[in-house]
């Protein structure tokens, strides 16, 4: 890991936000457990030396689209809903001050991330655990839905959490994720997600009655503020857990 220190650590060696999105691409390259280390570090430093500032500036509107989804299909905004890979608390800003949500979770693998959205008095529960294969520190159907927006590709979170997110999702909830469409085309490859490798794997969950795949659905990922050749999309998928 040490060679990566400088290169994805020290965050504000990194002079653009588009600089730090490309640097992040490299953590594939790294096992397990070092990404998860380097991860954990960056966004530590990241959170609290502009993240906010760099997201709004650059336009991303993410956050913004996945909640207005996640509202039009979970309309009671009593409903217990987990923010999955939670980072700077966006999706969660936006589900409890523009819609109205109450019971809102943040689950993310920065402690550094978590103790900083403590400060936006949005979320209830603050839950620091990696998206993975391994078992969650949350109780069976504990919630009526579950929202990530900007964390899937690119050595973050990968699609052997899915498991995971059906067995604390309440039958008849909803799992609502966002991966960017560079992710899914092959542009940057992470074979966990392109070329139809992430329908595949929700078209056999369903087949196996885990859960019904109701929508794949594209939206605004980023959009640029002066150039509109530079907008950036993203899709939406919804699962129903049965």
């Amino acid at each position: 890991m040490a060679n990566y220190e400088n290169h994805f650590m020290t965050v504000n060696k990194v002079a653009t936000f588009q600089e730090r999105r490309k640097n992040l691409l490299d953590l594939q390259k790294l096992p397990l457990e070092e990404r998860r280390a380097v991860l954990r570090k960056y966004y530590e430093d990241w959170v609290n030396n502009g993240y906010d500032e760099d997201y709004i500036s650059s336009g991303y509107v993410g956050h913004i689209t996945l909640a207005e989804e996640i509202h039009a299909r979970i309309p009671d905004t009593s409903k217990r809903i987990l923010d999955c890979a939670s980072g700077n608390g966006f999706l969660g800003e936006q589900l409890m001050k523009k819609h109205g949500f109450t019971n809102l979770d943040a689950l993310d693998m920065s402690q550094g991330c978590l103790d900083y959205t403590r400060g936006k008095n949005v979320y209830t529960n603050y839950i620091c655990a990696a998206l993975g294969p391994d078992r969650l520190p949350i109780d069976d159907d504990a919630y009526d839905g579950i929202g990530l927006t900007g964390g899937c590709g690119a050595g973050h979170v990968q699609p052997d959490c899915l498991p995971e997110w059906v067995r604390i999702t309440k039958p008849g909830g909803l799992i609502m994720f966002v991966v960017q469409e560079k992710y899914l085309g092959g542009e940057h490859y992470d074979e966990n997600y392109c070329n139809g490798a992430l329908d595949a794997i929700l078209h056999k969950m369903a087949a196996e009655s885990q859960v019904e795949f109701l929508e794949k659905k594209r939206l605004f990922y980023i959009k640029h503020p002066t150039d509109s050749s530079k907008h950036e999309y993203s899709y939406m998928f919804v699962l129903r857990v049965l």
